[in-house]
């Protein structure tokens, strides 16, 4: 788990159900580093409540790789 930014790609907004196109941020990159792939999936937490799910794309962030 991890803290990260989320900016939406083509919108301002996501509402439950919707399926966007985002970059994401992650705080702790280093922790990630080599553990992340392409079209890989992952989840986001609130908590302990599940707000969404998504599938990786692209690394932007060589390091991450």
């Amino acid at each position: 788990m991890t803290s990260g930014r989320q900016k939406y790609i083509g919108t301002d907004y996501a509402f439950p159900g919707d399926q966007i196109n985002a970059e994401i941020d992650l705080v702790s990159s280093e922790y990630f580093s080599g553990k992340l792939k392409e079209n890989m999936g992952f989840k986001f937490y609130e908590g302990k409540s599940l707000i969404g799910s998504g599938r990786i794309l692209e690394i932007k962030n060589q390091n991450l790789k």
